[in-house]
């Protein structure tokens, strides 16, 4: 990692790019005044050495002509690599891309394994290397966790090279510094590598740009002037020696390589055309869409590929704008999730189902045999634990998003009001604040819901992956203590053993800090884009957790790529650590006081209330054409699962575990089945009287019904009008849509129709998201089960108002009736759909 060094304050700048996930990298920083080792390289509590297996002696320098002798500069009147570079893809780029593209995939290895021989075969070569557990002393090469993004499944593939060459030659090297060091971060976490020492001497490369500069070795022990540059720096981003000197290590191999890939690939082209004496450099075309693999051919981004992309394009700067409005839909759909709970009998069936087939009491034991749960007296005290994980669950991601709504709000509202930040000048005292109270939030949140036992148990429970563990013997006197144990599975799967390798890296705390959230994640979704059987290992409540995770790595991520001011977070934390905790505790008291709430006995009384917890009748009920016996059905389930709540939230509210938001969630109106009532006779068209009968004032037909059905009628009447007005305020003005055959049964299999005679089927993934794309959405796979839908917004800081994420059913891949009735209504709400919003297009006939 880079030596950083910064003031106190929390609004010094750095101006170098960096791609940090969790606080462990934050960069170290220590008061003004330069010490000899920042990072506190070799010493107690600071950086490991580089070592070779087990061997810990440091790489030391300690003569100060051998480490300048050892500083790549370029001959005078020469030009640098990078140099060289420039001049070649300023004036051959088009036709470099060209020939790339037109080479198989074989080829375009034997060129990489040409001008780089040995690269590792590999995605995460420096993994594999670490998984290989070397002996000491050994002679394996280390390069791998030093370039850790030089390999050949990744380079042969189209993009990953064509990205690298124009990012590198669009910027100069500077602007990587930071980027190419922490690249180097899994290597120096698990202790196989790492910079040597150079006592009391730094180096410095922001805005060095000539070779005499770049990289130029200082002393610490030396006064230099008040007009100095490196007294003057704003950012104090100053490096040990033995890592200034691995990043030049780094970019010199680098940018020789990317020259020598470009003289391969135009191996025709003569050199006095290839590079011209005395040319004048030609601007550099700005990144082509056709480099980027990250949207496919219908449209759909996927988040991973193009995190993927960034390893080799340049970094990227925040936008905490969009992530507004990323924060803003998944709040949204944990508030209308915890509102399908409430309102919805079926909903919560299913989502209790999913509890049960996911819970780590029913992984049998080595021994073959149940929990001691599964005894006939305790039954009530397992249902009782479903119902309190799913309702627990529901109402943590309720105020984890929306607490980080709150604070992303703020800083976007301060960040619009400053327009432009000066990165010559400190962040405004408010702006600082709210950045670095956002970010500690956002790695609280993170590490809560990373670290839950809770997950990493559910994921061993899981169906597709519970045949491969089992639960050790419990203590009879202590049976809530649970203990996994992985099984050699019989047939080997490399899909399942690769997903099975991740999850266990998620539940080992020193393996996820090397790997980090992000990293893992990342690695997860790229495998499945490689092996797509993978997918089938991990279940839709696991994708569901993993898509709450990504959304608050996402948060992290985003903090960190704000640029250079970022770099003040440390400091801040250690001078308000108790305020920060404070504040974090306040905001989530609600949520803490949840746990009064854990008790076996209460919980296990009120899932008594709730008689058909498999939803099968109100389900059955519900998808049929409306008559007295299914409403009956329908309205005890509505009345059981009201009596539920009613308790449960007078509960919370006597605990002071309710927050606002969830408050406001609890007050919507609810939604229930109407009484049923017999439908009346058709009316015969009147005709003559019969003699003898009819004399006087035909009858009304409505005077047929009796007096109290006649009340219920105008009461439903009132019902949907006051509906058909909420449903235009939500929507602004009243939607249309003209679509496609294709679009108009999906929309019609989710706005459904009540008093229809038939079945309602599931939904297909893949044609729901076809269907908002074709009304105007754009799609993109975020990580887990997310699915964000947008509508691009004409101003770049405005936050989206249109956006909702949607959760893809894993496994399956359709939509169950309980799920697409589940979205429908948030599509109401949001939109103002309904069935009559969407029409077929005259185009596309009847």
């Amino acid at each position: 990692m880079a030596s950083s060094k910064a003031e106190p304050s929390a609004n010094k700048q750095v101006d170098q790019p960096k791609e940090v996930d969790d606080v462990q990298q934050l960069p170290k920083t220590t008061p003004a005044g330069m010490s000899a080792n920042p990072l506190k390289t070799g010493e107690t509590g600071g950086l490991p050495q580089e070592h070779h297996g087990d061997s810990q002696d440091p790489l030391k320098v300690t003569d100060i002509e051998d480490t300048i002798s050892r500083i790549p500069r370029a001959e005078p009147e020469t030009l640098t690599p990078d140099e060289d570079l420039i001049v070649i893809i300023g004036r051959h780029e088009e036709a470099i891309q060209r020939r790339w593209m037109q080479k198989s995939k074989s080829k375009r290895k034997a060129l990489l394994l040409q001008v780089w021989p040995g690269m590792p075969s590999s995605h995460r070569p420096e993994i594999e290397l670490w998984r290989t557990k070397f002996e000491p002393g050994s002679s394996l090469d280390l390069s791998p966790f030093k370039w850790p993004y030089m390999n050949l499944e990744d380079l042969s593939k189209t993009e990953p090279l064509l990205l690298l060459l124009n990012s590198r030659a669009r910027f100069t090297p500077d602007y990587f510094t930071y980027f190419d060091l922490l690249s180097t971060s899994f290597g120096l976490k698990v202790e196989c590598t790492a910079p040597g020492v150079l006592e009391h001497h730094f180096m410095m490369f922001r805005s060095r740009r000539t070779p005499e500069t770049y990289g130029q070795l200082y002393s610490s022990e030396k006064p230099f002037g008040a007009e100095s540059d490196v007294a003057t720096d704003p950012t104090r981003l100053w490096y040990t020696a033995g890592e200034g000197l691995w990043v030049m290590e780094i970019q010199d191999r680098l940018y020789s390589f990317l020259v020598q890939c470009c003289e391969a690939i135009l191996h025709d082209v003569p050199p006095e055309l290839l590079m011209p004496p005395d040319d004048d450099h030609l601007p550099i075309r700005p990144k082509s869409p056709t480099m980027s693999s990250s949207v496919n051919s219908e449209g759909i981004k996927n988040a991973a590929v193009a995190s993927f992309e960034n390893l080799y394009d340049a970094p990227r700067n925040a936008d905490f704008f969009r992530l507004a409005s990323l924060v803003k839909a998944m709040q949204a759909s944990a508030e209308d999730h915890l509102w399908s709970l409430r309102e919805n009998p079926g909903y919560l069936a299913m989502n209790l189902s999913l509890a049960v087939d996911h819970s780590i009491y029913r992984l049998p034991d080595v021994a073959d045999q149940h929990h001691p749960l599964f005894a006939r007296n305790k039954q009530d005290i397992f249902w009782g634990r479903i119902f309190s994980e799913v309702i627990g669950d529901a109402l943590s991601c309720v105020d984890i998003f929306g607490v980080m709504y709150d604070k992303i709000t703020r800083l976007c509202r301060l960040l619009h009001w400053e327009n432009k930040v000066s990165i010559d000048k400190d962040l405004p005292p408010l702006l600082a604040k709210a950045l670095f109270e956002f970010q500690y939030s956002a790695i609280r949140a993170l590490y809560s819901v990373s670290y839950d036992e809770r997950f990493l148990k559910s994921v061993y429970g899981s169906p597709p992956l519970k045949m491969n563990y089992r639960r050790e013997i419990p203590d009879p006197d202590d049976y809530d203590v649970i203990q996994v144990r992985p099984l050699v599975p019989a047939n080997p799967n490399k899909a399942r053993d690769d997903v099975e390798f991740f999850f266990e890296t998620m539940g080992d705390k020193y393996l996820h800090f090397c790997l980090s959230n992000t990293g893992l994640l990342d690695e997860l979704e790229l495998l499945i884009q490689r092996q797509p059987a993978a997918k089938a290992f991990i279940s839709s409540l696991v994708a569901d957790r993993l898509a709450t995770l990504g959304m608050l790595c996402e948060c992290v991520k985003q903090c960190q790529l704000f640029q250079p001011w970022i770099i003040g977070y440390e400091p801040y934390q250690i001078r308000y650590d108790d305020e920060l905790n404070n504040d974090y505790h306040d905001a989530f008291m609600e949520n803490e006081n949840l746990g009064k709430l854990e008790e076996d006995q209460y919980w296990s009384s009120l899932a008594n209330i709730i008689k058909d917890r498999s939803g099968s009748a109100y389900v059955r009920a519900a998808r049929q054409r409306r008559c007295k016996e299914s409403v009956e059905t329908m309205r005890a389930a509505e009345a059981s699962v009201d009596e539920f709540w009613t308790k449960v939230i007078s509960t919370m509210k006597r605990v002071d575990a309710i927050s606002l938001r969830v408050e406001e969630v609890f007050a919507r109106r609810l939604k229930r089945t109407e009484v049923w009532i017999e439908p009346a006779n058709t009316p015969k068209r009147p005709g003559p009287p019969e003699k003898g009968k009819g004399k006087g004032k035909a009858k009304d037909d409505a005077a047929v019904l009796p007096q109290f059905d006649q009340l219920i009628l105008e009461a439903r009447a009132l019902n949907e009008e006051i509906l058909k007005k909420e449903k235009e305020e939500a929507s602004g003005t009243s939607p249309s849509f003209q679509v496609d055959k294709r679009t108009l049964k999906v929309f019609n299999a989710l706005f459904y129709d009540e008093n229809a005679g038939y079945q309602q089927g599931d939904i297909a993934w893949k044609e729901f998201v076809h269907a908002m794309m074709a009304v105007g959405f754009s799609a993109e796979k975020l990580y887990g089960s997310a699915w964000y839908f947008f509508k691009p917004s004409d101003s770049e800081d405005t936050q989206d108002t249109q956006s909702i994420i949607f959760h893809e059913p894993y496994m399956a891949g359709k939509l169950p009736f309980e799920v697409h009735q589940h979205y429908a209504r948030r599509l109401t709400k949001t939109y103002g759909w309904d069935r009559e919003t969407f029409t077929l297009a005259a185009s596309f006939g009847k």
